[in-house]
């Protein structure tokens, strides 16, 4: 039995691992993004849109937070395993893009 519980660490570690690769992509996406098309010039001549703070903009953006998904999950009564499981990786998540956010507004504030 304690074969099972290592292989599903060793799966909820790479879970982690992958929730938090993908939360730093997708703000590198969001946040590129939106500094390209402030340069090109979508929002105006007279909006300047520094990269930092399209990636703060982005850090934001990038919390996914299940809470309809939890909601739903609520209201039809799922698996309690499946509901747990979904909550913490929404935790997770959140304290991702605490860490992020954090990161990205000292960068900031460090460049300026």
């Amino acid at each position: 039995m304690s074969g099972f519980h290592s292989l599903q660490s060793q799966v909820q570690c790479r879970d982690e691992l992958h929730c938090a690769i993908g939360a730093q992509v997708n703000t590198l996406l969001i946040g590129l993004s939106l500094w390209g098309v402030a340069q090109a010039g979508v929002f105006g001549d007279s909006v300047c849109l520094p990269l930092l703070h399209a990636l703060v903009f982005a850090s934001l953006l990038a919390a996914v937070d299940p809470v309809a998904v939890l909601a739903v999950f609520d209201s039809i009564h799922v698996n309690q395993l499946l509901y747990i499981i979904v909550f913490g990786e929404s935790l997770l998540n959140d304290g991702v893009a605490v860490v992020r956010i954090s990161a990205t507004i000292t960068c900031t504030i460090f460049q300026t």
